[in-house]
């Protein structure tokens, strides 16, 4: 069900704690299940500097806040807001149910939400914005 990777990613998590002094950090719930994910934003000439997540989280979520983290940083904030639930897939190479699917893509969804607050856009995505729910 998850591969060797995925599952050292969601044991071991390199990215999990919290920065010192965010530049953004932002709280997202997913309802469905409880989980809620902070993820904190360290940003710099619209890159992302450095990041981290922080919850109780579950394994899909642990694995797939942890492997979106290794993939963003030095990022340009477009192209994160370019990231699709089918990247998130294909960067974790794993097969969840529809139901386990918004655990998976929580943290992409806490990631965007907390860009667009710092861009004080006005914008808030749902798992609709990112689902075909």
């Amino acid at each position: 069900m998850y591969n060797a990777y995925f599952l050292e990613c969601a044991k071991s998590p390199t990215h999990k704690w919290s920065l010192s002094e965010p530049s953004i950090r932002y709280r997202e719930e997913n309802r469905h299940c409880g989980e809620a994910i902070t993820i904190d934003l360290s940003i710099r000439d619209n890159h992302i500097d450095s990041v981290c997540f922080n919850g109780d989280l579950s394994i899909v979520t642990t694995g797939s806040a942890e492997i979106l983290c290794e993939n963003i940083t030095n990022m340009n904030i477009k192209e994160v807001f370019a990231i699709t639930s089918d990247d998130i897939l294909t960067m974790t190479e794993i097969e969840v149910t529809n139901r386990r699917k918004l655990a998976l893509i929580l943290p992409l969804l806490s990631l965007r939400n907390a860009l667009h607050m710092y861009l004080c856009d006005g914008v808030r995505d749902d798992f609709g914005t990112l689902l075909d729910l």
